[in-house]
């Protein structure tokens, strides 16, 4: 019991090397791709928004894929809810409000990164 204490302790309490998440991403990215999906989240919160303003009567667009059928949907799930888990997980989970600045440049990093994930296509 005590090795699995110590084990979870190194998982997921202690802070990671950055180039240790890099390399698992890396891996993941070399196996969706092989796999033949690469990763292209953006496509599967297109899809949940076109559903939603489908749905509310704003948005007339081409025929929809059902989100819990569509890989990049699952995808875009599946980030959402892992960073939860991990947050849960290492009992970082809170609401915390940061200061206006960094809530501007939050704000100002999201638009940009929206802008140009949809510029290369996802």
């Amino acid at each position: 019991m005590q090795k699995t204490k110590e084990m979870y302790n190194i998982i997921f309490k202690e802070a990671w090397p950055f180039w240790s998440g890099g390399v698992l991403l890396a891996i993941l990215a070399i196996l969706m791709w092989v796999w033949g999906q690469p990763w292209a989240v953006i496509g599967g919160y297109r899809n949940w928004a076109s559903w939603f303003l489908t749905g509310i009567g704003i948005y007339k667009g081409k025929e929809l894929v059902s989100p819990l059928l569509d890989p990049k949907s699952i995808m875009a799930l599946g980030i959402i809810f892992g960073a939860f888990t991990a947050a849960l997980i290492s009992g970082d989970f809170g609401f915390r409000m940061p200061p206006w600045f960094e809530l501007l440049k939050g704000a100002m990093a999201g638009v940009l990164m929206g802008f140009s994930s949809v510029l290369a296509g996802g």
